[in-house]
């Protein structure tokens, strides 16, 4: 051992600078390659062999923080970070991906602070105009983040990331037509992932009358419910209709869309046997070829809902709701299964609603498709309450009986979640909170495809306190109105 590492400070000695300098931009440039393929945890290896011969150098500590972060060893990537920042205060790389840290952290300022640092130090890295867009939109700042994108796009014209941002920008704002358009771009950069090439039979919006299309799903389950009412479009205009979900939503797809075929997707989506087929596109890229305006989703909205639970399993929780004798059932919702740092900010604590939960008369259902065993527990000891749930349903992984409780509710209340996608698909009154100009509100005080949602708006560094306590007031008052109101067969108020 004594050996090599004697072998190992010899060629340090006898390697020139400029030799050095070209080993560790070749290090660094293989690591980002790996990156790019997804494959973080080869990068990090990769840099950990340049441990003892580049540790030291700023441009390295840079690069393995920011594989630190990308591999999730949070506490790692601030170490080195801030390490290349103390040999190299003006190092532009470190500063931005301290600014990436302080974004996956949800502390928006600060990530402002770093990526403004990393521009003044180098002010032609287009990247670096695009790291201080998101977290100027976090943070509420639209024109920011825009005059920060058109900056990068005059740097780097027609790069798939600018435009991806900006396209999220534009319908936040209600560009809509330009948003849609500039959207395809997610696929030139990685946030939009095709099973099928796109290069060979990807539908442009031609005449399919008698043609088959095949449409996959993108994103995460409660994008596929959101948008799952553009198939309703796509079935009137195919010849044939073939629809490749999510393996839980096939019985509920099947239900809702008779007349297509509902293809459960495969694990890796590349993996499954498809039919054969003329055409195919990516879900999301419906919204160009069916709604190019506001007008056309308030055309098509369907307020009572356009995905259709299991009528049996619905008659069947409105008996069991009916069975608690309150004139209200009301389901909550307050977080997500995806609780890194910076989705934290979109999500509170069920004892956050205390006010709301200590409402008499009401019975209150947890529709969290996620382990609270113990939060719960706390809440209702705290405030001597009860939260209805029941053993024998996996609100995840059932969504039948998701679907079917929630279409029995009177109201949900939820964190931005697929919980509140899936009140908006069934139809039934959903109260959910969302920054003024998200993406899906398309420049609007609402959510278009889902017309059956509240929408209180909060930006993700505000506090929940006022929010919530507009909730609780809201709540309140429904409840006075609902007094009012005749009940119907074995509910004691509608």
């Amino acid at each position: 051992m004594a050996r090599s590492s004697a072998k190992r400070r010899k060629a340090r000695s006898t390697s020139s600078p400029k030799a050095q300098t070209a080993l560790l931009s070749r290090m660094i440039s293989d690591a980002r390659l790996l990156a790019h393929g997804g494959h973080n945890e080869a990068a990090y290896e990769l840099l950990m062999k340049g441990f003892e011969r580049f540790g030291h150098h700023p441009l390295w500590l840079a690069q393995m923080g920011f594989t630190c972060l990308a591999t999730l060893r949070t506490d790692e990537a601030e170490f080195y970070l801030r390490r290349a920042l103390a040999q190299d205060p003006n190092c532009a790389p470190a500063h931005s991906y301290l600014g990436f840290f302080y974004f996956e952290t949800a502390d928006f300022p600060k990530s402002i602070e770093h990526h403004k640092r990393a521009i003044e130090i180098d002010p032609t890295s287009w990247n670096y105009y695009v790291n201080l867009s998101q977290s100027a939109e976090r943070m509420g700042l639209y024109e920011q983040a825009l005059a920060a994108l058109t900056v990068a796009y005059q740097l780097k014209p027609n790069e798939p990331r600018v435009m991806w941002e900006m396209a999220n920008l534009y319908l936040g704002s209600g560009r809509i037509e330009e948003g849609w358009k500039l959207y395809e771009a997610g696929f030139g950069c990685g946030k939009r992932t095709p099973p099928l090439p796109r290069t060979e039979r990807y539908w442009g919006g031609e005449d399919i009358s008698g043609r088959t299309i095949l449409v996959w799903r993108e994103h995460g389950i409660g994008d596929e419910i959101r948008n799952a009412d553009l198939y309703h479009d796509l079935v009137e205009r195919a010849g044939k209709t073939i629809i490749e979900c999510e393996p839980r939503l096939e019985s509920i797809f099947r239900r809702s869309f008779p007349t297509a075929e509902i293809l459960p997707e495969a694990s890796p989506p590349t993996a499954t046997e498809r039919p054969p087929y003329d055409v195919h596109s990516g879900q999301f890229s419906l919204h160009y070829h069916f709604r190019k305006n506001i007008e056309a989703y308030r055309e098509k909205a369907r307020p009572q809902g356009f995905l259709v639970p299991d009528p049996e399993r619905v008659a069947l929780w409105r008996e069991r709701f009916a069975a608690l004798g309150a004139s209200a059932v009301v389901g909550v919702s307050w977080r997500s299964q995806l609780a890194f740092k910076q989705r934290t900010h979109n999500y509170f604590a069920l004892a956050d609603l205390a006010d709301l939960l200590q409402a008499p008369d009401v019975a209150f259902v947890n529709l969290f498709y996620g382990e609270a065993e113990e939060e719960i527990r706390e809440v209702e000891q705290a405030l001597g309450i009860t939260i209805h749930r029941w053993p024998d349903v996996d609100l995840k992984n059932d969504m039948e009986s998701a679907f079917a409780m929630t279409a029995a509710l009177d109201l949900l209340i939820s964190a931005p979640t697929s919980s509140a996608d899936i009140g908006g698909a069934v139809g039934i009154p959903v109260w959910t909170v969302l920054p003024k100009r998200h993406y899906i509100r398309l420049g609007t005080a609402d959510v278009p495809q889902l017309p059956s949602l509240r929408i209180y708006e909060r930006q993700m560094n505000e506090p929940w306190g006022p929010t919530l306590r507009r909730i609780t007031t809201d709540f309140y008052a429904w409840l006075k109105e609902r007094e009012h109101r005749t009940p119907p067969p074995g509910r004691k108020r509608s």
